[in-house]
């Protein structure tokens, strides 16, 4: 969050700050100060509502790529183009902005103290998550259990045991191999042409039919299910679950305290709480999600293939199922890209 963002809360620690105080300002200075307050407070919330719109905006139009002189969507080469293109500008943008702040001697020296401290948080916690709800492995288990009709939906798993005991093996075996064998693993497979993989929190891991009638070979599969069971080890699906649920208990504390302080300050702030939880709900869509979780996904294509190394499989396998992957998706994107 930007430091604009950042304004409610110094504008709510204002707001509370006098609260009790039994010398000083007379009631009517008093009810001045709350007024400009709360005007503050309105007009830092249309700010964050006008920053949430363009917000959208900008993600909409990342989304569809710009139409050529006949109206229609580009060729899916100049698509991939017009991504490369904007990729290398954003990468230029942040390097000269890194050039910028370094220019200057004491940000230079502070960028380089959070380089190491960055650094030394991501050897003692690598998943990155850091909240009041920490679950243990049981908690997380359960809550996972919890997601898995949500994510199945109408989708059901294969009647074939002997496929599932199968997958279950190389699963299992690779899970082995990782920071937390410990979890209660299952690996099931969805009676799907669709070819995907996905993992919910707990050490539930789903593959297609559809991706094991794409993979050729064993290592493939473990690559597969190393990369999912990565995201598990990581926690990097419980990172959003964390952040709701921190947002949602100190959006609750506040409120109590205006309750019992500064009634008066409660609608203006339940207001921003409301364009707040848009803000988080814009963060954790589909497509911000998918474009936050790029790096992610990177990791556990590393860590896949180092998963399925230790448990013996060729470390390519990852790498195989990827490029065979992306040959599956190629003709099916262009097929979109022309019939639209």
């Amino acid at each position: 969050m930007n430091s604009r963002a950042a304004i409610p809360a110094l504008l709510l620690a204002a707001a509370l700050g006098g609260c009790g105080v039994s010398h000083g300002p007379s009631q009517a200075q008093m009810r001045q100060q709350q007024e400009m307050l709360q005007q503050q407070m309105r007009a830092s919330t249309d700010q964050i509502e006008a920053q949430l719109r363009e917000a959208q905006e900008k993600m909409q139009a990342a989304s569809e790529p710009p139409a050529g002189a006949d109206g229609r969507p580009p060729a899916e080469e100049e698509y991939a183009r017009y991504k490369r293109e904007q990729a290398q500008r954003a990468k230029r943008e942040y390097e000269q902005m890194q050039e910028e702040l370094r220019s200057d001697p004491e940000t230079a020296k502070a960028l380089e103290e959070a380089s190491r401290y960055q650094k030394e948080v991501a050897r003692t916690n690598p998943s990155g998550v850091t909240s009041q709800f920490d679950l243990g492995d049981e908690e997380e288990a359960a809550l996972g259990l919890e997601m898995v009709p949500m994510l199945l939906g109408d989708q059901r798993l294969v009647d074939d045991s002997a496929l599932v005991q199968y997958v279950n093996r190389v699963g299992m075996w690779v899970a082995q191999q990782s920071e937390r064998p410990g979890l209660p693993w299952r690996f099931g497979v969805i009676d799907t042409d669709a070819v995907n993989a996905f993992a919910v929190p707990g050490g539930y891991v789903f593959v297609t039919r559809g991706m094991l009638a794409l993979l050729e070979s064993e290592s493939e599969l473990a690559g597969v299910l190393g990369h999912e069971v990565s995201h598990v080890v990581r926690k990097h699906h419980l990172r959003w679950v964390y952040m709701n649920r921190d947002l949602q208990a100190s959006s609750a504390r506040t409120k109590e305290t205006l309750r019992k302080y500064n009634p008066a300050m409660l609608a203006e702030f339940e207001r921003m709480d409301r364009v707040m939880s848009q803000q988080f709900a814009l963060m954790s869509s589909g497509p911000m999600r998918a474009g936050l979780s790029r790096g992610e996904e990177i990791q556990a294509d590393g860590d896949g293939a180092t998963l399925a190394w230790r448990a013996g499989y060729e470390s390519w396998g990852m790498v195989s199922a990827l490029q065979r992957f992306e040959a599956w998706q190629r003709p099916r994107y262009a097929a979109l890209r022309s019939a639209s």
